[in-house]
């Protein structure tokens, strides 16, 4: 074997990278283990809130000291592997920006009647359509006003960008490029809030190509202070900052020092001394500490006195106490603290006695960010104080700012410059005025939701509103400055589209299936491997162990979320990895019955697998491509799965499993090394089977069964889930078993008849409820309404009371352990999504066959079969449908017709690449026996590879949970049709449309006649 040094370097570089990154996940785990022995009480229960106050406090605390580097527990958890929503419980949100609000604001609230209805029309058809919003509304417009343009309609004072003369397209531009602002800005804001949610390791994306912002914050236990966190107006304030030397905050910080050392001294005093030195060393400490604040109040006088020496004087306080106030800045005198410390500052100032000695007029505030850049190797964050004055209000709010961009000063470097209304402008005259006149100059501070964006110092009075913020901005920030300073002066309304809440309940019982569906899983692909190749079974199963160890290694690297479908993924990728295996295994022991010695059949067999193994990876990994691209939630998590275990999967099995082969027989021939077993020799001795002589029967047997399903559809329809319909779905858990047709009944009246379902959720204690009542109704009252409904009908139904603890549940309790909204506009937007990445990975997979074969009758072949398998597992849901069985069709089924798209042509590849190779070999005279020869000899590795795969999908099947029960399902039915086509339709499909010859075909046969 090549390059066998740098197969091994890489493995072992990727090894410890792994176990790298891994590592964070067990001191994560063993951090959260404490926390939760910390909050059980003797009964067992727990405290959340107690654990929660624990991990807070362990936030910026080191946790983990690894090669000397210390990392903090946040630091951990942001490398750690993480777990998503549906393991671990939390909130998963999509929140949608109002672009009718922000058209109708910039349009200063027009009233104008052909105004307001095509505002009302565009916002109606927007959604039944995922047209862009501003073209519907210019047709809107434009329909009822023909003669009209849209300039007037935004001609102001704010939008200085448009002129009555301006043209209808620049308009367009204009409201185009002012939403997607509005949106920029909402994000900033949202991530600004999210990032100090805390421990919760939460997560904000924008969605591509939609007004969209999905959130998701696991552990997240309160929806009603998550919705306010997201949907509160953001408070965008200026407040004038108060300098540590002014001898209002100097006197009191010498105070709280004092307190603080007083405090050390003490419980330095309990402890007993251990000889007579030590006692008198810890009594002259104590006399030093009546002295301490007499000092440190003559520094601080002659600060107030000279405030040129204010730092000089700084130093010497923090180096005449031991006070933790003082003691842990990271640079004398300079209030800046790593972020590790600022838990313990926080706690300092949230002290009652602490607080009775600061000033009621001065707040403090932390920077919105650490700076990396002050002390090397720390993050470094600074604290503010700030001039609250008698009634706490600020100088000025964000609704005086006009307008706010990035730009660059005399100087070239990146700044921002803002414009204020009259009002503001007045106002912010007499400020400036009055900060630029203190000695030294004061500095006004810009804070958005109580965090400090900046704190400029005040050159001279500014009297026309306009305004340059300069600092040590990198172009970037200043962008995110200019979005900030913008947020109060456009407001861009929000509102929830798509919200999931799961209990932390239901979450461990989904990671128990989860595990055990990985467990009994790669139990029995073991178990094969061995039984059926013997000591080659034991390489494949070495293989497939680093195999699973680098994904989830690779999942950690990348700060993956660990999800529900991502551990079926792991689970579909480990029967994917022995596929290779066999391959490979099977075309060694065709080369061994030809004759070749072992060393060399090994070789052999390994070289002429890899085409066949690259191909129908390939097409696998595309597939899994699409999904993650046009996919949404869940099938994001599966399909980075997918593509990361494809591809560790080709590394182990064709690089690794060689390296481990071949230095099992690098003593040459003779080596103990085997590939046979007496399951595979009983196997091996069937007959010839003439598929191609019954492909006729097949055709007509397909037809029949997707002709029957689909009638079936069309009378009764298909089990459409939250994600393709739109409505709310709630799974509530009970102490004890309950009926779900009564609960349907008594849910019926609450609802209001609406469109409701009850059924059993995995078991007949926990009831998945579906309805469709307020669906249309957007406002933020309409889910606290329909909760409330549905909690007030299922106490009176069962005489239980509501709990909202679902990890403590007892006889006379239930709980509503998930929720699941999805809107109408975002359910259609699932559904083309989906429709997009099934079109386009058929799209993949015919163009990748015809450059792999050459030949068109090939990728139609392949793409007919896999057309074929879609349509007939489709059918099989209509069918299972009307015989009782109700297999939900949602976001994951959609992944599991992927993969079943994915999967059904790893089987094909490998029969075409037979048919490609024996027709190479000149005879093509009798191309239906050859076709039937190419199937019957690659049959053996195409029943085992899909039988491997088929035994971790009944498992998966059988151990993966109610969530997992479609998916499963359509996975079995693929698996098996994936096959059955693979045999029975692709190669006859080629075989047929073959018999058209091409002309220059036609001049061949003549020649090989003549």
């Amino acid at each position: 074997m090549r390059n066998k040094g740098v197969v091994i370097v890489l493995t072992i570089v990727i090894t410890a990278l792994c176990l790298y990154f891994l590592s964070f996940t067990l001191v994560s785990r063993k951090i959260q283990q404490q926390a939760t022995d910390h909050a059980t009480d003797k009964q067992g229960s727990v405290d959340l809130d107690k654990k929660q106050s624990y991990l807070d406090s362990m936030w910026n605390k080191p946790v983990y000291n690894l090669f000397g580097a210390q990392y903090t527990y946040k630091e951990v958890k942001d490398n750690e592997l993480s777990l998503g929503l549906d393991l671990q419980g939390g909130m998963h949100v999509v929140l949608e920006i109002s672009p009718v609000d922000i058209v109708r604001s910039l349009s200063g609230n027009n009233q104008e009647p052909a105004f307001v209805a095509a505002l009302q029309k565009a916002s109606d058809l927007q959604k039944k359509s995922n047209g862009n919003f501003t073209t519907l509304f210019y047709n809107a417009f434009k329909e009822s006003n023909p003669g009209k343009t849209l300039a007037p309609f935004f001609t102001s004072t704010a939008n200085k960008d448009i002129n009555l003369s301006d043209s209808d397209d620049k308009v367009l531009k204009f409201l185009n490029k002012e939403i997607n602002n509005s949106i920029d800005r909402s994000y900033t804001i949202l991530k600004t809030r999210i990032d100090q949610f805390g421990t919760s390791q939460p997560n904000i994306q924008r969605l591509a190509g939609s007004g969209r912002i999905q959130i998701e914050i696991p552990g997240a236990d309160n929806p009603q202070r998550v919705r306010k966190l997201l949907q509160g107006v953001a408070r965008l304030e200026f407040w004038e900052i108060v300098e540590p030397y002014d001898p209002q905050v100097s006197q009191a910080l010498v105070a709280i020092n004092q307190l603080l050392v007083k405090e050390q001294t003490l419980k330095a005093a309990t402890t007993l001394p251990t000889n007579n030195k030590q006692l008198k060393t810890e009594t002259k400490e104590v006399a030093k500490t009546d002295t301490t604040k007499s000092a440190l109040e003559k520094q601080l006088a002659k600060v107030a006195t000279d405030s040129s020496k204010a730092k000089s004087s700084l130093d010497s306080l923090r180096s005449a106490t031991s006070s933790p106030l003082f003691a842990l800045m990271t640079q004398q005198g300079s209030f800046m603290y790593a972020t590790k410390d600022t838990a313990t500052i926080n706690a300092i100032f949230k002290r009652n006695e602490v607080r009775t000695l600061m000033p009621r007029t001065v707040g403090w505030r932390w920077d919105v960010k650490a700076d990396p850049d002050i002390t090397p190797g720390v993050e470094d964050i600074k604290l503010n104080f700030i001039n609250l004055g008698r009634g706490a209000k600020p100088l000025l709010t964000g609704e005086v700012i006009t307008d706010a961009r990035s730009d660059f000063d005399q100087y070239s470097r990146p700044s921002v410059s803002m414009t204020m209304n009259v009002t503001g402008a007045q106002k912010w005259a007499k400020i400036t005025a009055a900060a630029s006149s203190k000695q030294p100059q004061g500095r006004i501070a810009i804070l958005l939701d109580d965090y400090v964006y900046t704190a400029p110092t005040v050159q001279g009075e500014i009297p026309n509103g306009n305004s340059q913020i300069t600092g040590s901005f990198t172009p970037e920030e200043a962008k995110d400055l200019a979005l900030v300073l913008k947020a109060g002066s456009l407001p861009a309304p929000t509102r929830i589209v798509e919200q999931a809440i799961v209990g932390p309940s239901l979450g461990k019982i989904a990671q128990n299936q989860g595990l055990i569906s990985m467990a009994c899983g790669l139990g029995l692909i073991i178990i094969f491997m061995i039984a059926y190749y013997s000591k080659g079974g034991w390489v494949a199963n070495i293989a497939l162990l680093f195999n699973i160890f680098f994904i989830l290694g690779i999942l950690a690297q990348y700060n993956a979320a660990l999800t529900l479908p991502g551990m079926a993924g792991i689970v579909l990728t480990m029967a994917m990895a022995v596929d290779a295996n066999v391959v490979i295994y099977e075309r060694v022991k065709e080369e061994l019955k030809a004759g070749r010695r072992l060393r060399d059949a090994i070789k052999k067999g390994y070289e002429r697998a890899f085409a066949t193994i690259f191909d129908s990876n390939l097409t696998t990994f595309l597939t899994g491509m699409f999904l993650f691209i046009f996919g949404q939630g869940p099938l994001k998590g599966f399909a980075i799965v997918l593509m990361i275990g494809i591809v560790t999967s080709f590394f182990s099995a064709v690089y690794i499993s060689r390296v481990i082969v071949e230095w099992f027989v690098r003593k040459g021939d003779d080596a103990n090394f085997s590939f046979e077993s007496p399951l595979a020799n009983v196997i091996r001795k069937r007959g010839q089977f003439n598929f191609i002589g019954n492909r006729y029967k097949a055709y007509a047997f397909s037809g029949s069964i997707i002709v029957i399903g689909f009638v079936i559809i069309a009378f009764q329809g298909l089990n459409m889930g939250v994600d393709f319909k739109g409505g709310r779905s709630y799974v509530v858990s009970f102490s004890k078993p309950v009926v779900a047709t009564d609960m349907k009944i008594a849910l019926d009246e609450s609802f209001k008849n609406s469109s409701t379902e009850v059924k059993n959720y995995g078991s007949d204690d926990h009831m998945r409820v579906t309805t469709s009542y307020l669906i249309d109704d957007e406002s933020d009252g309409a889910d606290d309404h329909v909760r409330e409904a549905l909690i007030a009908a299922v106490e009176k139904f069962s005489g239980l009371k509501h709990s909202a603890n679902d990890t403590q549940l007892d006889n006379q309790h239930f709980t509503v352990s998930s929720s699941l909204k999805v809107s109408p506009t975002i359910a259609d937007d699932i559904k083309h999504s989906a429709l997009k990445a099934s079109i386009y990975s058929l799209i993949a997979i015919f163009i990748w066959i015809l450059i792999r074969f050459k030949k068109w009758q090939f990728s139609t072949g392949a793409i007919i079969a896999t057309a074929h398998d879609a349509l007939f597992v489709v059918a099989a849901f209509g069918i299972a449908h009307a015989f009782g069985l109700s297999f939900e069709i949602d976001q994951i089924f959609v992944a599991a017709l992927l993969t079943i798209i994915g999967y059904s042509i790893n089987d094909t590849v490998i029969i075409f690449d037979r048919i490609r190779e024996y027709l190479s070999f000149g005879a093509n005279h009798d191309h239906p026996k050859l076709f039937n020869d190419a199937i019957n000899n690659t049959l053996s590795r195409t029943l085992i590879t899909s039988g491997t795969v088929l035994m971790v999908v009944v498992v998966l099947l059988i151990f993966g949970g109610e969530v997992l029960r479609g998916f499963s399902f359509a996975l079995v039915v693929g698996m098996i049709i994936g096959t059955y086509s693979s045999i029975f339709i692709a190669s006859p499909i080629v075989l047929d449309f073959d018999r058209v010859k091409s002309p220059e075909t036609e001049k061949e046969k003549v020649k090989a006649v003549a």
